[in-house]
């Protein structure tokens, strides 16, 4: 794992992992960026050097997750109550979602261009919550202008709210156990 800045995502820093792939720091820890993200990182400094299509470097995301992944997802799902996420793919999240820290898996639909938030800041966010799908037939909430604290929010809200910019759409799919389960989230402003 590299200690030197290589890029930035969706403005969080990203590493090199030293294993071909990459990591970006999500409010603090290191987080693995799925091969399919790696077109979206804005690469800006010149000592990195890219590792080229399936070359050698470059490993697979079973690699990178191993069979410790699917195990503990499962074993998520058991003890948070909660079903695993089923989308056709065999019960995988869809690759153009990342897994955050929380469990939680994001999608970004929009690019913000304003500034992040911090763990005190408050909040001014839409949310719409599905408990099916999203765009789905059993919506569960839609609150507009909803304004908060960054610290007062859940897990993977407050997650999403500390590595999204103002503006920024995000689509999530929360954590098993959770009634809400498909959630699309806009940070409108920081208050």
């Amino acid at each position: 794992m590299g200690d030197r800045v290589v890029g930035l995502l969706d403005g969080c820093a990203v590493y090199e992992d030293g294993h071909g792939g990459y990591e970006a720091d999500v409010t603090g820890q290191r987080v693995a960026i799925k091969p399919s993200f790696h077109s979206h990182i804005k690469f800006c400094f010149e000592h990195h050097h890219e590792p080229s299509v399936g070359g050698a470097k470059r490993r697979r995301q079973d690699d990178h997750n191993g069979p410790a992944a699917a195990a503990a997802a499962a074993a998520a799902a058991a003890v948070g109550g909660g079903a695993a996420v089923s989308n056709g793919n065999n019960g995988n999240i869809p690759d153009d979602f990342m897994r955050y820290p929380s469990g939680a898996y994001h999608k970004v639909l929009a690019l913000g261009t304003g500034r992040v938030p911090k763990a005190t800041d408050r909040v001014k966010f839409d949310h719409v919550g599905w408990a099916d799908a999203f765009d789905g037939q059993d919506k569960v909430i839609d609150k507009r202008g909803a304004v908060s604290s960054v610290s007062d929010r859940g897990e993977w809200l407050r997650e999403a709210l500390l590595s999204m910019r103002v503006g920024e759409v995000r689509r999530i799919i929360t954590p098993p156990g959770w009634l809400v389960r498909y959630v699309e989230v806009r940070l409108v402003s920081i208050e």
